[in-house]
């Protein structure tokens, strides 16, 4: 069983590492290999990126090289792109799964009735859409057609590494400004003012802008355990979120996560705030940081996250989809 991830598999950011962990499994019967569909480069430069890609898919083709294409796509230009791998991939009967990571997948999907233009695909017998959520697939499901739910995976180094630092709040994100982090700086700038000490150290960003803040730039993944190990906070202030991986694994460092309210599909034991409300958001920062918890709880709120059971339930799916297809 020969599978093909197509996505950004050498971008920085959520789906890259996904990629990177259910790729990486061993004794599996599923063999996977990855296409890097990302560009880092302008406009001109993810259109070569996409010209090389497309042409990579056709040379499989011809060899009758893998059994599952396996997309990875977000919203906007990416899911452009890859629609377009698809059809070129069902031309040829070939059995395609659309994974969706987007958050504002939903949005974009029913402005101008965009879903209307991909109804050959999602229609398509050959086609499984996968989203990251049973709450993601109560709003999927009803546009598209039939969805499955298979949640993202925490790599297992993601545990506690680090006592915890009186104060210090982290924001785990690539810098864009969905991500909340100008909310965030300005957030804690309010709290120190009102005689709080909180210190916020933020990833995505390389100009710290205020004396409250760190920015960290991009990190490797032995810093962002430590990172979230050391904190006593999570911020996940974004405005649009599939089923982030900085919540999941800060959970798993048994370190709590405080979430926009408007982000759907999280695990139950994230708290959440109004969306972009300084009042609100001051008032659960500062409960959270008194709040006292058992050791395990958080640990334990993500176990079916885990990689050996999110690989096992892919394991499963792409056996079903072999099974019912032969």
């Amino acid at each position: 069983m020969r599978v093909l991830h197509l996505g950004p598999s050498e971008a920085r950011g959520g789906i890259s590492a996904v990629i990177s962990i259910l790729t990486d499994v061993d004794g599996a019967e599923a063999s996977h290999s990855v296409l890097n569909t990302y560009s880092s480069g302008n406009f001109i430069g993810k259109i070569l990126a996409f010209s090389r890609a497309r042409k990579d898919v056709k040379a499989h083709l011809k060899s009758n090289a893998f059994d599952i294409y396996h997309i990875h796509c977000a919203s906007d230009f990416s899911f452009i792109r890859k629609a377009n791998y698809a059809r070129l991939l069902l031309r040829k009967g070939q059995r395609v799964i659309l994974h969706l990571h987007s958050g504002n997948i939903v949005q974009w999907l029913k402005e101008k009735n965009r879903f209307k233009r991909y109804e050959d695909i999602f229609s398509n017998d050959k086609v499984k859409v996968i989203c990251l959520s049973d709450a993601w697939k109560e709003q999927i499901q009803p546009l598209l057609g039939e969805v499955h739910v298979i949640e993202n995976p925490i790599h297992p180094r993601h545990k506690p590494s680090q006592s915890k630092e009186e104060g210090k709040i982290c924001l785990i994100g690539r810098k864009d400004s969905v991500k909340g982090h100008d909310f965030a700086i300005e957030l804690i700038n309010r709290l120190n003012k009102k005689g709080h000490e909180f210190h916020l150290y933020c990833t995505g960003i390389t100009n710290s802008v205020s004396e409250n803040t760190t920015a960290l730039g991009w990190i490797s993944e032995k810093e962002k355990v430590d990172l979230l190990s050391s904190s006593i906070l999570t911020l996940l202030p974004s405005k649009y979120e599939g089923l982030p991986l900085a919540a999941l694994e800060s959970l798993a460092c048994n370190t709590p996560v405080l979430a926009n309210e408007s982000l759907i599909g999280l695990p139950l034991i994230v708290e959440t705030a109004k969306d972009f409300d300084f009042e609100d958001w001051e008032k659960k920062i500062i409960d959270l940081a008194k709040k006292t918890r058992d050791s395990f709880e958080l640990i334990d709120s993500v176990k079916d996250y885990e990689k050996e059971v999110i690989c096992q339930k892919w394991e499963e799916f792409y056996h079903r989809i072999i099974d019912s297809t032969t």
